[in-house]
C-alpha cells in the first residue's frame, strides 16, 4: 500500500514537472565575448575565429550562444589601452557577459586587468598563448585556458635530417613582443640537436630589407621564420604574406611555424593545427559556461603538433625526402599509386576490368532494349489498328445504310433524269438539277469512305495542328447512323474559339471513337426515353482543351474506378479490355489526360485533357453550338 502511494506520488510529481517545463520560457542564450588583441582579418584568425564559434555552439545546444567579437589591434593602436578600457567599460556597463575568451597574450592580459571594471569579473578563457607567457607565471582566478605551443626543438632536428650539410640556422621575425618573445626557445632546443648549430637572429628589418638578406645565404644554411606581425619601421604586416615574400627571396629552405603559412612556398615544419586549438579552446568554454566559473577547471597543454611538408618545396631545394619522418604528412604530392599501392592498383584494374564488361553488357542490353522498344512501339501501332478495325467492323451496318442512302438517291435520280429525256427532251433544266443531287450524293458518299479510310488506314503517327471540333464532329458523323440505329439521341455542343492541338489526327479519333462507343454500349439495357448522350468541346481553366462524353447508362461500379484504364479488364462479357487502355496510352503520348466520374442521375462522364499548342492561334470560331446531330 505504502509503495502504490509512493508511486503515485512520484507520477504526479513527474507531471507537476513536466508541466513547469513546458511552461517555463527557454533559457537565454550565453554571451561570450571574444577578445582578439591583433587584427580580426588576419588568416590564422579568419582560419580559428569560425571553427571555435561552431564548435562552442554545437557543444552548448540545447541552449544558444551570443557571440560579440571585440579587436583591439594593439599592433597599430599600442598606447590606446585606457581609452579602450573605457569605452568597452560604457559598452558592457549593462550588458551582462558570461564568459570572456581572450585570444592571445595581449588579449589575456588586458582581460585579466580589466574584467572586473569592465565585465563585472566574468570567467576567462584564453588560448594561443605559450606555456609560461603570463607575467610572474601565475594565472589569476577564475581563468582557464589551452597553451598554443610550438615544437621548435622537433623543427630543427626534422631540418637537420633533411639537410645533412646545415650548420647555420637564421631565425626571422618581426620585432613585436609576440615575435621576438619565440627567440628565447631556440638555445635550449639546439643544444639538443646531434651536432653543434650556429643559431643568429634577424629582427630588426623591413620584409623587404630581410629577404635581401636571406637571398645571399649559402648552401650549408637555413632559415627559421617565425613571426612579423610588426616590422623595424613599425608597420603591421600580416605574418602569413611575410613568409611567402621570404619563401620566394631566400636561397635556401625556410621552415615556419604557424600552419597558416603554409602553401606560401616554406618547406614545412612541426605545426600545431588551428582546428585543434579551436575544438580544444571550445571544450574548455563549455565547460566554463555550465560551470559558471573557471574555477577548479585546470589549463590544458597545447594540442600535440603534427609533422606538415609541402612536396613541392621539397622538390625546390632537392631536400632528402627518404630522411622525411614516418608520421610527416607530406602535402601536395603527386599521386604515385603504381608505386606506393600495387595491390590497391590491381585491384583497382580487376575493378575496371569488371566495370568494362558491365558496360559492353549495358550497351548491349541498351542495344536490344531499344530493339524491343522498337517492336513494342510496332505492335503498339498495330494493336491501335486493331481497335480501330473492331470499332469500325462493329459500325458495318450503319456505314453499310450511311452509304447506301446516297447510292440509292444516286440511282433514283438517274432513272428518273433518263425517263425525263426519253419523254421530252425539253426539259434540259428539270436534268440539271437532278444532276446536281447527283453530284452532292456522289460527295457525300465520298466523304463517308474517306472517312472510313482515314480511320482504318495504318500509317506512322504524323502530329500536326489540329482543331478538336473537326476531329470530334468528323468522329460523330460517321457514328450518326449507329446512334439512330441504337436509338440513342446524340448532341454535340462545339465550343467557340478554341486553341488548337498538337498530335496524330487518326489517333485522337479513335480515343473519342472508343469513348463513344463505349457510352453507347453502356446505355443499351437503358430506357430509350434515357438514351441521351451529350459530347462537349471546351476550354478548361488551365487552358486545356476537353472534350467530354456524357452518357445516362448504368454508370461505373465504385469498385472498378482502380481498373478502369487497365489492359485486358473489362465489365463487357465479350469484351477484351483493351479500348480504354489504348485510349490512355494515345492521350499519355499527347501529354493529355482523361478522367472518369459517376452523374448524379445515372451514367457516366469521360474527361479527355489535351493541352493546347504552344503559341497556337485559336480554332475558327463555330457559328453556333450544335444542339443535336440525331
Amino acid at each position: 500500500m505504502h509503495l502504490l502511494i509512493a508511486l503515485a506520488l512520484c507520477v504526479s510529481s513527474l507531471g507537476a514537472y513536466a508541466a513547469d517545463a513546458a511552461e517555463r520560457p527557454p533559457a537565454a542564450p550565453w554571451r561570450v565575448v571574444i577578445l582578439n588583441s591583433a587584427d580580426v582579418l588576419i588568416p590564422f584568425w579568419l582560419t580559428l575565429d569560425p571553427v571555435m564559434r561552431e564548435a562552442i555552439s554545437a557543444r552548448a545546444a540545447p541552449r544558444s550562444v551570443d557571440f560579440v567579437g571585440e579587436a583591439l589591434d594593439f599592433l597599430r593602436f599600442p598606447n590606446l589601452e585606457a581609452e579602450q578600457a573605457a569605452l568597452l567599460k560604457k559598452k558592457y556597463a549593462e550588458l551582462p557577459v558570461d564568459l570572456i575568451i581572450a585570444a592571445a597574450q595581449p588579449a589575456l592580459e588586458f582581460a585579466t586587468k580589466y574584467r572586473d571594471a569592465v565585465w563585472h569579473g566574468a570567467p576567462i578563457v584564453f588560448l594561443v598563448v605559450p606555456p609560461g607567457a603570463v607575467s610572474g607565471g601565475l594565472l589569476p582566478s577564475n581563468i582557464t585556458g589551452v597553451y598554443y605551443d610550438y615544437d621548435v626543438g622537433g623543427t630543427l632536428l626534422l631540418m637537420v635530417r633533411l639537410q645533412p650539410e646545415l650548420s647555420r640556422v637564421v631565425v626571422a621575425g618581426g620585432n613585436s613582443a609576440f615575435d621576438v618573445a619565440w627567440n628565447a626557445r631556440f638555445p635550449a632546443a639546439s643544444r639538443s640537436l646531434p651536432r653543434e648549430i650556429a643559431i643568429e637572429y634577424l629582427n630588426d628589418r623591413t620584409p623587404g630589407e630581410l629577404a635581401t638578406d636571406l637571398a645571399r645565404l649559402p648552401r650549408s644554411a637555413a632559415v627559421f621564420y617565425t613571426s612579423m606581425s610588426r616590422d623595424r619601421s613599425g608597420a603591421t604586416q600580416t605574418p602569413r604574406d611575410v613568409a611567402g615574400v621570404l619563401a620566394r627571396a631566400a636561397s635556401v629552405p625556410v621552415y615556419a611555424m604557424f600552419p597558416s603559412m603554409f602553401g606560401k612556398g616554406i618547406v614545412g615544419g612541426l605545426m600545431v593545427a588551428i582546428e585543434d586549438e579551436a575544438f580544444a579552446a571550445a571544450e574548455l568554454a563549455v565547460r566554463v559556461l555550465r560551470a559558471g566559473s573557471a574555477r577548479g577547471i585546470p589549463v590544458q597543454p597545447s594540442p600535440p603538433p603534427r609533422c606538415v611538408l609541402d612536396f613541392r618545396a621539397l622538390q625546390r631545394w632537392d631536400l632528402q625526402q627518404r630522411a622525411v619522418p614516418d608520421d610527416c604528412e607530406i602535402r601536395f604530392l603527386p599521386p604515385s599509386i603504381w608505386r606506393e599501392y600495387p595491390g590497391q592498383v590491381a585491384a583497382g584494374v580487376a575493378a575496371i576490368a569488371v566495370l568494362a564488361a558491365l558496360v559492353v553488357a549495358l550497351l548491349v542490353q541498351r542495344r536490344r532494349r531499344q530493339q524491343a522498344d522498337v517492336a513494342v512501339q510496332h505492335l503498339r501501332h498495330t494493336l491501335f489498328h486493331a481497335s480501330r478495325l473492331a470499332a469500325v467492323g462493329e459500325l458495318t451496318a450503319s456505314i453499310a445504310h450511311e452509304i447506301n442512302q446516297p447510292l440509292a438517291a444516286i440511282l433514283a435520280n438517274a432513272d428518273t433524269a433518263k425517263m425525263i429525256i426519253e419523254r421530252d427532251p425539253t426539259r434540259i433544266g428539270e436534268v440539271r438539277r437532278i444532276l446536281g443531287d447527283i453530284s452532292n450524293d456522289d460527295v457525300r458518299a465520298s466523304a463517308v469512305i474517306r472517312r472510313i479510310r482515314g480511320l482504318l488506314s495504318k500509317r506512322d503517327s504524323e502530329p500536326q495542328l489540329m482543331d478538336v471540333n473537326t476531329v470530334v464532329g468528323e468522329v460523330l458523323e460517321l457514328l450518326r447512323n449507329e446512334a439512330v440505329r441504337r436509338d440513342i439521341a446524340l448532341t454535340a455542343s462545339y465550343g467557340a474559339g478554341l486553341p488548337r492541338v498538337l498530335g496524330d489526327q487518326v489517333q485522337l479519333q479513335q480515343v473519342v471513337l472508343n469513348l463513344v462507343i463505349n457510352a453507347m454500349d453502356a446505355m443499351a439495357d437503358s430506357q430509350p426515353s434515357r438514351r441521351n448522350l451529350a459530347i462537349t468541346t471546351s476550354l478548361a481553366d488551365n487552358g486545356s482543351v476537353e472534350i467530354t462524353i456524357a452518357d445516362q447508362g448504368h454508370g461505373i461500379a465504385p469498385e472498378n474506378f482502380e481498373h478502369l484504364f487497365d489492359s485486358f479488364w473489362s465489365t463487357k462479357a465479350e469484351g477484351m479490355g483493351l479500348g480504354l487502355a489504348i485510349v490512355k496510352s494515345i492521350l499519355d503520348a499527347h501529354r493529355g489526360s482523361i478522367r472518369a466520374e459517376n452523374n448524379e442521375r445515372g451514367g457516366a462522364t469521360f474527361r479527355v485533357s489535351l493541352p493546347a499548342a504552344p503559341a497556337a492561334a485559336p480554332a475558327a470560331a463555330a457559328d453556333s453550338p450544335t444542339p443535336s446531330i440525331a
